[in-house]
């Protein structure tokens, strides 16, 4: 290869012909300095080095840098759903856990075994009934009648995705108590139905009494579940009364319903939000009455009434005389 150079005395460049490209191989142009040599043809060239290789999910050949495995964005999100199993690159071991409802196996991985609970939203869904369902006036008188007669029951006992009022492990009897208004409507009615269907596949014999037979002849009920059963009830003549107070707050002489952590609702609020449970002296509970003299409305914000408080916003002091 021979070089042709038309030196130009002026400008102190030459011209370049019939020279390759070091990188590419292409022909270079232009002009450049006396005493420098061009070993590229452009600047891509001399700075990025061209690799060809294929992308890793079409397998499209391409031009790129060395970093670069595939050739746009959507093939390098949908790269890790063409692997399964240990070729997946966020692949872990998964080990089992059992539902803490209904006791079923679940194969979860390290992280989600240390949240998850439960396997569907069934079993959260009863599980949360279970905790927050409070006991009615009709199945408390029930629950009484069964301790003095020494059977043992367990309330709100869990059944597959179900509960039932109480359940009699020694016998397999399920006992629900209806409400009028409620086990009227039509999808109750529905729902009682899958209910029964569910507990007679599991062996479970189930006996439903309304209110008006609780509340009216409840001895009745009782002799209608020991005749029911095949087999023999054992009775615990020592059993303690059902004890179905509703939890109150911790705090000595607060007698307000439990809300969380051992406290009501106005005693939680102020261990969270101040860390202490006595009351917070703020103005607006130093004063009862308006600290202006002479002036005997109550207190509605910073000691003062509403009276003065608006003419301190308003006029920047309590006489209302504007400035």
């Amino acid at each position: 290869m021979t070089d042709a150079l038309v030196v130009i005395p002026a400008k102190g460049s030459i011209t370049l012909t019939n020279l390759a490209c070091a990188r590419c191989g292409g022909p270079i142009t232009g002009r450049q300095r006396l005493g420098q040599q061009r070993k590229y043809c452009s600047f891509q060239c001399r700075c990025r080095p061209r690799i060809f290789f294929t992308c890793q999910c079409c397998g499209t050949p391409l031009q790129r840098p060395k970093q670069r495995k595939f050739c746009s964005v959507r093939c390098s999100s949908k790269m890790p759903t063409k692997r399964f199993g240990q070729d997946h690159p966020r692949w872990q071991p998964k080990t089992l856990k059992p539902c803490e409802w209904c006791g079923g196996p679940m194969l979860l991985t390290p992280w989600l075994s240390s949240r998850q609970r439960f396997c569907s939203n069934r079993c959260r869904g009863s599980w949360s009934v279970r905790q927050k369902r409070l006991i009615t006036k009709p199945e408390k008188m029930f629950a009484e009648e069964l301790c003095r007669q020494g059977i043992r029951f367990e309330r709100n006992a869990p059944i597959d995705r179900f509960t039932v009022d109480f359940l009699l492990c020694d016998a397999a009897i399920a006992i629900e108590v209806d409400g009028a208004y409620w086990h009227s409507l039509p999808t109750q009615i529905v729902r009682d139905k899958i209910k029964e269907g569910v507990l007679r596949d599991s062996g479970i014999v189930l006996l439903r009494f309304s209110q008006r037979q609780v509340e009216s002849d409840l001895s009745g009920c009782i002799r209608a579940i020991l005749t029911s059963s095949t087999r023999k009830i054992q009775r615990h003549p020592l059993l303690p009364l059902f004890d179905s107070a509703k939890k109150v707050c911790r705090v000595a002489g607060c007698g307000r319903g439990h809300y969380g952590k051992g406290l009501c609702r106005i005693h939680w609020g102020r261990l969270t939000y101040y860390g202490r449970l006595t009351t917070i002296l703020t103005p607006k509970n130093l004063y009862t009455e308006c600290s202006i003299p002479g002036c005997t409305k109550p207190n509605d914000t910073r000691g003062l009434c509403s009276m003065h408080s608006s003419r301190l916003k308003r006029h920047g002091n309590v006489e209302g005389q504007r400035p």
